[in-house]
């Protein structure tokens, strides 16, 4: 797909060359090349999944890179270099803990660095003006998911559709080329957020979870590149997501969780910012049915908790028990998605 690349030709004026490690042929969207003496010998690093056991069937999807696109841009916004890897372009230059590029034919001075990975599995982007702390607006890139058709999506459904990858992202905006090699490093970020709820039943008897619901807290939109912790567009509209049916016999989730045991649902959701009124009552809840009970929305993120928000690149997990028939305790943690730094709240009763 190269609407990224139409997002900065705008600003094109020079081009350059790139050879990826054991790369053969050219990329979709390779600029032409430069005759500046610079070059970036560049290291794009993935990011890490938490090592525990829990998470390591989940490494494969969360840390998959499908396309990964560089752009080099002027301090004044003319487009150096634009080049879309994929397939044995990534393959040549995989290293251990990433991908190494050398990119030829820079000028010397002062650049901006900009990576993208898996644009595919993002909504069409558009420039818009974001003013900052002063009043002063300056450009960013907007990624729109009207119908979230692309996100919330579970685990499940992720793992079913062949090419489907986490939207990543990294930049340096003050990049200094000097003359001959520069060697630099740029650590790509999970532009989205993961909710890992796990089920516990604490009956002696099985239960079926058939239905999953949540407040209204799914964005439907996200900058692609990261500005501060939190950098949630303010005009972000926010809804709630139901998952399977318990009315209906088709569409029932069938979770079965087994007396003293428990279960595991992954969702991923855009960044958000849904509860900006403590006054009011938390959109971050969650709820559950099964055949005999209804475990009505409650809160997850809410009762005097010091977050009111779910940052980019985060997993907050959700451990909801089922204790009664009809009655749900929930304890959660936010945790950056490798370091174990864990946050924990007393249990909502």
């Amino acid at each position: 797909m190269n609407f990224l690349r139409r997002m900065f030709r705008p600003w094109a004026a020079g081009a350059l060359a790139v050879a990826a490690a054991a790369c053969t042929g050219d990329a979709a969207g390779t600029s032409p090349a430069g005759t500046g003496g610079a070059s970036l010998a560049l290291h794009v690093a993935v990011p890490a999944t938490r090592a525990d056991v829990s998470e390591e069937d989940y490494a494969a999807l969360e840390n998959r890179i499908e396309q990964l696109r560089i752009v080099l841009l002027s301090p004044e916004n003319e487009e150096l270099y634009n080049r879309l890897f994929s397939g044995d372009d990534l393959t040549g230059a995989a290293v251990a803990d990433g991908y190494a590029f050398t990119v030829e034919g820079l000028p010397a001075g002062s650049a901006q660095l900009y990576v993208i990975a898996n644009e595919d599995y993002l909504g069409e982007p558009s420039l818009v003006d974001v003013p900052d702390d002063e009043g002063i607006a300056f450009k960013k890139l907007l990624v729109k998911d009207p119908g979230r058709e692309i996100f919330p999506k579970r685990y499940s459904e992720m793992t079913a559709e062949p090419g489907a990858a986490l939207p990543m992202s990294a930049y340096d905006r003050d990049l200094t080329v000097g003359t001959g090699t520069n060697a630099v490093e740029i650590a790509l970020v999970r532009a989205v957020a993961k909710l890992k709820i796990e089920m516990v039943n604490e009956l002696t008897r099985p239960i079926t979870v058939n239905e999953m619901s949540f407040g209204a807290f799914m964005a439907d939109r996200f900058y692609l590149f990261q500005d501060g912790n939190l950098d949630v567009p303010g005009d972000a509209e926010y809804s709630g997501r139901s998952y399977g049916s318990q009315e209906n016999e088709a569409e029932r989730l069938n979770i079965v969780i087994g007396g003293g045991e428990s279960r595991t649902l992954v969702l991923y959701i855009y960044p958000s910012y849904a509860w900006k009124d403590e006054s009011e009552d938390s959109p971050y809840t969650i709820g559950f049915r099964t055949p005999n009970a209804l475990y009505p929305l409650k809160a997850f993120i809410g009762g005097g908790a010091s977050r009111n928000s779910i940052a980019r690149n985060t997993q907050v997990r959700i451990r909801a028990v089922l204790h009664t028939d009809a009655n749900l305790v929930l304890d959660f943690r936010v945790e950056d998605w490798a370091e174990p730094g864990d946050i924990t709240v007393p249990p909502f009763s």
